[in-house]
């Protein structure tokens, strides 16, 4: 038959005894808050695939109580190892219900099996690809200044003079003057510009390996044990079986 399991985490309180055998306080994997059992029992009892119309909270709560102390009493077995033993001894165990083996048994193996688990938190840490930024590569036009030295040449006219020698010649003054006329070059700047490439760019991407060190607290819980007196106690790891 199909058990419901209900997961939940324990409060830091003292567990009462919860009859014969059983270990106050003494909590561990598979045990059991008795008196958070009591409460939840008693408000899911009636709903539960077993209960019998007309039956009160008081035919079952032995039977819910039973399955609480086969866990305290064997906190490393299933329900169907133990199944013999608690059948039994139910008979010395049920008190003033009338339910019989076959008709507690559900209820034996609901208590059994709703067994507590401790809890942990865990970092999930995952990665997604978010953009950071764009980038645009363009051109601009910018003017700039340049000053250019060219050397030139050009040309000058230089008059040597010096004194007329010898003797007086016929000559009239005034007479229509002679004129030399002497060609004068220069070299001029001539400006022209011309567009030519001086840089090439080129854009792509590229996949850079970084590391992101996470740092978050995390809660978990852990077993606590607390005896009193001097009850036998021994604990157990094992795997659930499926």
């Amino acid at each position: 038959m199909a058990v419901k399991k209900t997961t939940r985490k324990k409060d830091n309180t003292t567990s009462e005894a919860i009859g014969a055998g059983g270990f106050a306080g003494k909590e561990v994997a598979d045990l059991i808050d008795p008196a958070e059992e009591e409460k939840y029992w008693e408000k899911e009892y009636p709903s539960r695939p077993y209960y019998q119309e007309g039956k009160t909270y008081q035919e079952y709560r032995p039977a819910y109580r039973y399955g609480v102390e086969a866990v305290n009493k064997h906190p490393d077995k299933r329900f169907v190892e133990i199944e013999g033993r608690l059948s039994r001894n139910w008979p010395k165990s049920r008190g003033e219900s009338s339910l019989t083996w076959s008709k507690a048994k559900p209820a034996v193996q609901d208590a059994h099996e709703r067994a507590i688990q401790l809890h942990e938190e865990r970092l999930r840490v995952d990665k997604e690809a978010v953009n950071t930024g764009e980038v645009s590569v363009g051109k601009r036009v910018v003017t700039e200044q340049q000053k250019v030295d060219m050397p030139v040449e050009r040309e000058e006219v230089v008059i040597n003079r010096r004194r007329a020698g010898g003797g007086a010649h016929g000559g009239h003054i005034g007479a229509e003057s002679e004129e030399i006329r002497i060609p004068v070059k220069e070299e001029r700047v001539k400006v022209s510009k011309e567009t030519v490439p001086v840089e090439e760019v080129t854009v792509g991407r590229r996949k850079v390996r970084d590391v992101k060190h996470v740092n978050e607290t995390v809660r978990k819980e852990k077993v606590k044990v607390e005896e009193k007196g001097n009850p036998k106690v021994r604990n157990t790891t094992r795997a659930r079986k499926s």
